[in-house]
């Protein structure tokens, strides 16, 4: 290989989440994207994707030629290129189930040895019954993983959450190669919601994040961010706890939704201004009845996991009163998006108001094709969080030019711009009043939608080319975080206290 600079994209935290998952949340599907489209403009000398492998326990590279514009996310083709053994969600390996439920190491191996007995006699029944994933391991071909030989000067961009006792081999041998081999390491930072909102997560995470990222305060060479508001958390934090300069780029990520076509077919990105629900090739017989059941009403869509840190309580106290309000001109309000945690307050009031008689829906789990559907014909979308690194559902609804209700705080102003109908998550009755206004007036909510329409909004391709830009540009010291267009990236530096 020649000397010149090669980026390693870390995919590590995409291949362990896809194992036991089989759609990309939200920080996975940042990381797919700006790969889709630095794929297509680089080459193998200049880019390639780099991981933790999790059956051969060490760093190993793939090309990222099959990922390019036109890359459709598959579940069963990514668990095959990358070659790792995936289960379905809710499911358990064996080894897990048996030491859930024995705590002798000579009963877990007789029961061990019964299960998988019993599972082979009735094919594939018991491990069904009980919730165990069979694991099919499969050999890495030498066509599709490499390993790692890193050259001085090389970058390795870690763009997800590599937090974790998992990923703590992987982050010794990156120190190892950097202080060897003279590599310089880059981190993604997508938000601090573990330090800065430690209410809206469970066990011991705040601990485990603070140690992780005090780690990597210690040898990255760059941080990027995703919003101000992101880098200005960080900045608080290492000035707080690490005593080392290092730079922060600001690169704010995209409202861009883009559709798969049909199968086969090319992926296409869908602007609001051209977006046609009745054109698309999508074709409603990929949509499932429930997501098309859920719409057959005027609804307000939620878009994210459901969880305390949405706010999703507060949203149905809010939809109850609209509700005795506007009786049964009350639109649905559809809550789209995986189950999350610290929510018991939610669900005992869905459980005790029948889903508020119906007026209150929950799809689970939506692929791009259904979210699309519901983006595309709702009559606006709510984003009501507590704090957020960014907030992909507020620019996703801008995108196909519908209004947004979001919170005035954290990162969110940042991706809304002018265009956004602002509250207070903190104050029921400013996200009431902004809700009903929108529901009400048919001519302002359009009026909105119409300038919405009107705007050039920030696309995957420039997040992606403001990241190599940051990657590839000699460092710039600014002496504090300052203000930046939403199209560029920006530096800033971070002094010690």
């Amino acid at each position: 290989m020649s000397g010149r600079q090669v980026i390693y994209f870390d995919v590590s935290d995409v291949v362990e989440f896809v194992r036991s998952n089989t759609r990309l949340s939200g920080i996975q599907r940042v990381s797919v994207e700006i790969v889709k489209t630095l794929s297509e403009q680089r080459g193998d000398h200049e880019l390639r994707l780099i991981c933790h492998h999790p059956t051969l326990k060490r760093m190993v590279w793939f090309s990222a030629a099959p990922f390019g514009s036109g890359y459709v996310f598959d579940h069963a083709g990514f668990c095959k290129y990358f070659a790792i053994a995936h289960r379905r969600e809710g499911s358990i390996w064996i080894k897990e189930h048996l030491k859930r439920r024995y705590r002798s190491s000579a009963k877990r191996l007789f029961h061990g040895v019964r299960l998988r007995l019993r599972n082979l006699l009735d094919g594939g029944q018991t491990f069904a019954r009980r919730g165990i994933a069979t694991r099919r391991s499969r050999r890495l071909k030498p066509k599709n993983a490499f390993e790692v030989d890193f050259n001085r000067g090389d970058r390795v961009f870690i763009s997800g959450a590599t937090w974790g006792g998992l990923f703590q081999p992987y982050m010794e041998a990156l120190e190892d190669a950097k202080r060897r081999l003279g590599i310089e390491v880059s981190l993604f930072v997508h938000d601090l919601i573990p330090l800065i909102a430690p209410e809206h997560v469970v066990n011991d995470v705040p601990e485990q994040f603070s140690d992780w990222l005090g780690r990597m305060c210690s040898f990255v060479d760059l941080f990027l961010v995703n919003s101000e508001s992101t880098g200005r958390d960080l900045d608080c934090f290492m000035r707080a706890h690490v005593r080392r300069a290092v730079p922060i780029r600001v690169v704010p990520l995209a409202h861009e939704f883009l559709l798969p076509e049909d199968p086969g077919g090319a992926l296409r990105p869908a602007p609001a201004k051209f977006f046609d629900p009745q054109r698309h090739s999508l074709g409603e017989r990929r949509i499932r009845c429930e997501v098309l059941n859920a719409a057959m009403l005027p609804y307000v869509l939620v878009v994210g996991t459901i969880e305390s840190r949405k706010n999703v309580w507060t949203l149905a106290i809010v939809w109850q009163e609209i509700h005795r309000r506007l009786g049964l001109d009350t639109p649905r309000l559809v809550f789209a998006g995986k189950q999350g945690w610290a929510k018991q307050a939610f669900d005992d009031f869905l459980q005790g108001s029948g889903h508020l008689d119906g007026y209150i829906r929950i799809v689970d789990r939506p692929d791009d094709a259904e979210l699309a559907y519901l983006y595309s014909r709702c009559l606006f979308s709510v984003s009501a969080s507590y704090y957020e690194g960014w907030g992909l559902p507020i620019g996703e609804g801008l995108w196909f030019g519908r209004p947004v209700v979001a919170s005035n705080v954290s990162a969110m102003p940042e991706v809304g711009g002018s265009l956004v109908e602002y509250v207070d998550p903190y104050d029921p009755k400013s996200i009431r009043d902004a809700c009903l206004r929108l529901i009400t007036d048919e001519a302002y909510r359009e009026a909105m939608a119409r300038r919405i329409r009107r705007e050039d909004l920030r696309r995957w391709s420039d997040v992606a080319e403001g990241i190599w830009q940051a990657l590839t540009a000699p460092a710039r010291v600014a002496p504090r975080l300052k203000a930046i267009p939403a199209g560029d990236a920006a530096d800033v530096v971070v002094l010690a206290g």
